[in-house]
């Protein structure tokens, strides 16, 4: 026999050569420790296992591959700075018509990306973080730095030219644009 999985478990169904159905939220919730150590919430963290010609009787062992691409962002706060921040959301902005989140469906043998459901994308996510102690929104302290992950649609072939990160915090919104210089060498893929 052979096995397909797909982690975290979900609502998706199988349809010929295709899962179908996947789903990378515009709107994702990371929580923190206090030490800004990620503590849950991997469910945009899409990942594929398949394990073919199973004898009867043998166990199953699954390896995983990534189907999701991560971007980690690593936010600090200057050990200069008179002021410490709360970070109420980060919003993640492609261009117009490069899609990164929504439902889609991928390639059953391999777990790739095979195409969008219809109306369902979006060129945006907005990250929540939250304390995982207090329910609230993070603090970061002076000197305090965090690395936090936004998963995306794995589209082969995007790239980091001309999309941008609103940070919106207590002491005002942040905006940055991202730019590359060698393209090739930061496209985005599975994993």
């Amino acid at each position: 026999a052979d096995f397909y999985s797909v982690y975290p478990s979900g609502d998706y169904t199988v349809s010929g050569e295709k899962i179908q159905n996947l789903k990378i939220g515009y709107s994702q919730d990371v929580y923190l420790a206090e030490d800004g150590v990620t503590l849950k919430n991997m469910s945009d963290c899409l990942m594929h296992a398949v394990v073919e010609d199973v004898a009867v009787g043998t166990t199953v062992n699954l390896t995983y591959n990534p189907i999701a691409t991560a971007i980690m962002l690593h936010l600090n706060v200057s050990p200069l700075s008179t002021v410490g921040f709360t970070i109420q959301s980060i919003k993640l902005t492609a261009p117009t018509g490069t899609n990164i989140a929504g439902d889609f469906h991928v390639n059953l043998d391999d777990g790739t990306f095979a195409e969008w459901v219809t109306g369902s994308s979006s060129n945006s996510i907005t990250l929540q973080i939250s304390n995982s102690a207090t329910g609230g929104f993070y603090q970061m302290r002076q000197g305090s730095s965090i690395i936090v992950p936004i998963f995306l649609v794995p589209v082969d072939g995007l790239n980091i030219s001309g999309w941008t990160i609103d940070i919106i915090t207590d002491q005002g919104t942040f905006k940055k644009k991202l730019t590359s210089i060698d393209v090739d060498k930061t496209a985005l893929k599975a994993g």
